[in-house]
């Protein structure tokens, strides 16, 4: 047991709520114009970096409710992850990104291994886009198979072999869409969401947010690349024109596709698109109120005695039932103090509460200079690996305090601690008593 990491279960479940939660509410968002879907994508990539670190901030914030049935469900207790699963996170998710990476530079490389564009009308025309863009750094304009631009590659474009024989309005508005992305350096930023994404493989959904991003950085650059044209209407016939030019098959009909969606929405024909936000704002208040859920800390609570008397007409007294008895754990120190940050106490186990067991350990541990408790093991416990895990689960989630502010304060530092806890059953007899054996 003592090849483990000690999380708080609540953090683990509200990582993947406020992940969940998230990308509903950037489906939700997603509906209004482009600008706003792109902005919303940035700030979904800068809230997953610091969601971890808010949570670990916040990991102790609760509330209590006092609902004596559901205090077995209560999300305020730890659960032990194994090293190994901790490093098969850290290992998946860096070879994503190794592997990103990899893409990235194999990709730069073909780039750059294309031919250029040697036709002055072409290089006339991207010219004057670049101008009225005010884009003012350098590029290169190369012929492949499908257009496409990277600012990651070295502020390259990428036209069709054909575009030589496209009509001017075709190449003008290939050219403005390329030179929009090139300079929002649209991707970049989506190769960094992606980056980020990659640290939340075990939560596939929130693979949608990079396809958002991906839909609102086309659609944004669309209304920013038709004001190079006269109207929207000649930067979508430009647009018709290169679909048309297209050589094979397959992309033609992936292009005519997406030649489709830019009339709809340049036109605010929006019959076809089927009205779900009723479905998303359900998903966001359910998954709100689990996340909500999941601060409270549900306790028993005692009842206290009292008698209601009758009034004089003679009616039957009414007494409170007597209080609830309930399993106590006590501490006892067997060796060293130290005063602890927080302190977390073993929960009776449900199957010792059912058989009705009484019980005892002893477990030793260190303390590190920071406070954190350190390979915590069982001395002796009576019945044995009845009541082990308890314990154990609730030590290593202690938190004692720092060994230089003890120093500053002149206090002693223990650094090491053996401590007793006692498991007593309210239905058990409570005179016997338990045997220490230190080795």
């Amino acid at each position: 047991m003592t090849d483990v990491v000690p999380i708080d279960a609540r953090w683990i479940v509200q990582v993947v709520l406020c992940s969940a939660l998230l990308t509903t509410l950037a489906a939700v968002s997603f509906r209004s114009n482009a600008v706003t879907r792109r902005a919303y994508a940035l700030v979904a990539g800068l809230l997953l970096i610091l969601l971890p670190f808010i949570l670990a901030l916040t990991s102790a914030w609760h509330w209590n409710a006092p609902f004596e049935a559901l205090a077995t469900v209560s999300l305020a207790w730890s659960v032990f992850i194994p090293h190994w699963l901790v490093a098969l996170w850290v290992g998946v998710a860096l070879g994503l990104n190794v592997f990103a990476l990899v893409h990235l530079m194999r990709t730069r490389r073909e780039l750059a291994e294309l031919p250029r564009v040697d036709d002055p009308n072409i290089l006339a025309e991207a010219n004057k886009v670049a101008t009225q863009l005010a884009f003012r750094q350098p590029y290169c304009l190369h012929l492949g198979q499908n257009s496409c631009s990277s600012a990651l590659a070295g502020n390259r474009i990428v036209l069709q072999a054909d575009a030589r024989e496209w009509q001017p309005r075709a190449l003008r508005a290939v050219l403005a869409h390329e030179f929009v992305h090139l300079q929002r350096r649209d991707d970049l930023c989506l190769f960094a969401l992606r980056l980020i994404l990659h640290w939340y493989w075990f939560a596939p959904w929130v693979a949608l947010l990079r396809q958002h991003f991906a839909t609102a950085m086309e659609q944004s650059c669309d209304d920013r690349a038709a004001e190079c044209l006269p109207s929207s209407a000649d930067y979508l016939d430009g647009v018709l024109c290169a679909a048309r030019a297209q050589q094979t098959p397959p992309v033609a009909a992936a292009f005519g596709n997406a030649v489709v969606e830019r009339f709809h929405r340049f036109l605010g024909s929006r019959e076809r698109q089927l009205d779900v936000g009723g479905v998303y704002w359900a998903l966001v208040v359910v998954l709100g109120t689990a996340l909500l859920l999941t601060s409270v800390e549900f306790e028993a609570r005692e009842v206290d005695p009292g008698t209601w008397a009758a009034d004089s007409a003679g009616l039957p007294t009414v007494t409170a039932p007597p209080p609830l008895a309930l399993p106590e754990v006590r501490e006892q120190a067997v060796m060293g103090e130290r005063a602890t940050r927080r302190d977390f106490q073993p929960i009776y186990p449900g199957e010792a509460l059912r058989d009705a067991l009484e019980g005892s350990v002893v477990v030793a541990y260190r303390i590190s200079r920071d406070g954190r408790v350190v390979g915590p093991r069982i001395v002796s416990s009576e019945p044995a690996g009845v009541f082990d895990d308890a314990v154990l689960r609730a030590v290593a989630q202690r938190e004692y305090v720092s060994a230089h502010e003890l120093d500053d304060a002149r206090q002693p530092v223990a650094d090491g601690l053996v401590r007793r806890f006692e498991f007593r059953h309210p239905q058990s007899n409570r005179d016997q008593t338990f045997e220490i054996r230190l080795p």
